[in-house]
């Protein structure tokens, strides 16, 4: 695969959130159709990696192993942990850095300025739309895993999949309570502060994703236990025109695996499904 690709090391934005990134670079001659990919809620580096595991990784090589460019970077949160624990905003997190991406592949001679799609993956998936809205002009989106329920409605419903302790539960259920009546204060809810999950409850996808001219392509996971069919629901809803894409076996990750989905599976080593990359490739090269 990698004769098929090369890659090279670039930079994201600017002092002082300047963010250090890989770009796969198909073989031949461009311009290439480009892709960034942005991920979801946490610390992540440029690979998405959670435990063994590298999503991004194999997206990006997979993608340009079929002729498309990717950018993949480290996330802010990451590089700059310590600057950004006194609290951070969507824009700050997520928008901002994935807005300056789709910038520097623009900005190259060798990606097709007019064929350039954002790919987010959970709350990335989530700010996708409004990410291609904030860049534009932007060919198109594509939705890994979107939440489409609210932030909190997503981590109680998790809580209790995973049987937590029902003290524990209970808990988080009265500080969501607070949260929503504006009265958590200082208090942090699971260790983010009111301002980020009213901020992330904010943001409307679907609003932003019926600006672009594209609908997006929007992929789950049938064994994803974190953004279920009842997220979906909501993008199918709102954008009936979508193509909307389940992959049979796959986690929240996109790696197969097999039984009563489980946080613990993310430690088992895998790759990205390749029905996800074909899916993908097919939606960005407009076949």
């Amino acid at each position: 695969m990698a004769a098929t690709f090369r890659s090279e090391e670039v930079l994201v934005g600017k002092a002082p959130w300047e963010l250090k990134g890989t770009l796969t670079v198909p073989a031949g001659t461009g311009p290439f159709p480009g892709v960034i990919l942005v991920h979801g809620s946490g610390p992540h580096d440029r690979d998405e990696t959670v435990g063994p595991n590298k999503p991004f990784k194999d997206l990006a090589e997979g993608l340009s192993s079929r002729g498309i460019a990717v950018l993949r970077y480290d996330k802010r949160t990451k590089v700059y942990a310590q600057q950004s624990a006194a609290g951070i905003s969507m824009d700050g997190e997520v928008v901002v850095d994935a807005v300056a991406a789709v910038e520097v592949l623009k900005a190259r001679e060798d990606i097709d300025p007019k064929h350039i799609f954002v790919v987010g993956h959970s709350l990335g998936a989530l700010l996708a739309p409004e990410i291609a809205v904030r860049a534009a002009p932007v060919a198109g989106a594509v939705l890994l895993a979107p939440p489409g329920r609210a932030p909190w409605d997503i981590i109680l419903a998790q809580l209790r999949y995973l049987e937590q302790p029902p003290e524990f539960i209970a808990s988080v259920e009265k500080d969501v309570e607070l949260l929503k009546a504006g009265m958590l204060g200082d208090k942090k809810l699971l260790g983010a502060p009111a301002a980020y999950w009213r901020d992330w409850a904010s943001r409307d996808g679907v609003a932003m994703a019926k600006r672009l001219a594209r609908p997006p392509l929007i992929l789950r996971g049938e064994r994803d236990y974190q953004v279920t069919e009842e997220d979906v629901a909501v993008w199918k809803k709102g954008l009936p025109r979508a193509e909307v894409v389940t992959i049979p076996g796959a986690n929240h990750l996109f790696i197969q695996g097999t039984g009563k989905p489980n946080a613990a599976e993310y430690q088992t080593p895998g790759h990205v499904d390749a029905r996800v990359v074909d899916t993908l490739s097919a939606f960005i090269s407009g076949r």
